[in-house]
């Protein structure tokens, strides 16, 4: 069987110490095992919850689509890895099961010839999908409270530069060459006349 290997971790994931090389190893294990044929694999180090956002994933398709009928399967380390959103995922799944292409998993391996093997595929993309939005609420959680105690967490808006001293908190630095022109900026837009794109306009003119 003509094999695509896809390993996918998240920048989050990335920096925790997951590891793209240890799916890899895991997959190229099971292709030995049962005997198949390795073509291609792709890596992808992407937070991306849709396919469209992953750069691997579009070269990917791009592959099987240029060689027609020469490709059998899309394997993934655990279905998480292919897709934490179910509506695309399935509708994705449809797409290549048309193009005669089969998508499973090593560590969650389903007979897509059984009608219950589909339950089975709605759980595991749905664990994926529950544990993105968790993680999406956690984040949003923490930096609510980050800036609530005073901690400025994001990039630093035009005017201003990102600073942490020490022990202190992060915060911003006002850069004084610049703030001339976001007094201005500000008291042109505060009389309603003219609009913030218009005033950033006639900056760049300068």
């Amino acid at each position: 069987m003509n094999t695509i290997i896809y390993a996918r971790v998240s920048t989050d994931e990335q920096a925790k110490g997951f590891s793209l090389d240890y799916q890899i190893e895991v997959m190229n294990k099971f292709c030995d095992l049962k005997g198949y044929s390795i073509i291609k694999s792709f890596k992808e180090d992407e937070s991306a919850k849709d396919f469209g956002g992953r750069p691997e994933w579009t070269n990917l398709k791009s592959y099987i689509l240029a060689n027609k009928n020469e490709v059998d399967l899309v394997l993934v380390q655990k279905w998480d890895r292919y897709s934490r959103d179910i509506y695309t995922a399935l509708g994705v799944l449809e797409e290549f099961r048309v193009m005669g292409v089969e998508v499973n998993s090593v560590e969650q391996w389903l007979d897509m010839n059984i009608p219950e093997s589909k339950m089975m595929l709605s759980l595991y993309l749905s664990q994926g999908e529950v544990e993105r939005h968790k993680i999406s609420a956690r984040v949003k959680d923490g930096n609510y409270k980050a800036l609530s105690s005073g901690y400025y967490i994001n990039k630093a808006p035009y005017g201003y530069r990102n600073i942490k001293i020490h022990d202190q908190k992060p915060s911003l630095l006002i850069v004084e060459d610049k703030s001339e022109f976001i007094k201005e900026a500000f008291q042109r837009v505060s009389t309603g006349i003219e609009s913030a794109e218009y005033v950033l306009n006639c900056r760049r003119k300068r």
